[in-house]
C-alpha cells in the first residue's frame, strides 16, 4: 500500500509542475499584454499569481509530506 501512495504522490507532484509551468506562462503572456497596452482587464493579474502562489503551496505540501 506504501508503494501506491508513494506513485501517487509522485504522479501528483508531476502534474503540480506541469500546472505551475503553465500558470507562469499564462502570467508572463498576461504581463506583456499589459505592458503593450492590450489587456482589458488588469485584474487578471492578481489572479494568475494568486494561482501560480496556490499551486506553489500545493508542491511544497506534498514535498513536507513526503
Amino acid at each position: 500500500m506504501a508503494d501506491t501512495k508513494k506513485t501517487t504522490t509522485k504522479k501528483t507532484e508531476k502534474t503540480l509542475q506541469e500546472q505551475l509551468i503553465d500558470a507562469r506562462k499564462d502570467l508572463l503572456d498576461a504581463k506583456k499584454s499589459h505592458r503593450a497596452g492590450e489587456l482589458v482587464n488588469p485584474k487578471v493579474l492578481g489572479g494568475y499569481r494568486k494561482k501560480v502562489a496556490q499551486i506553489m503551496t500545493k508542491i511544497n505540501a506534498e514535498k513536507e509530506a513526503k
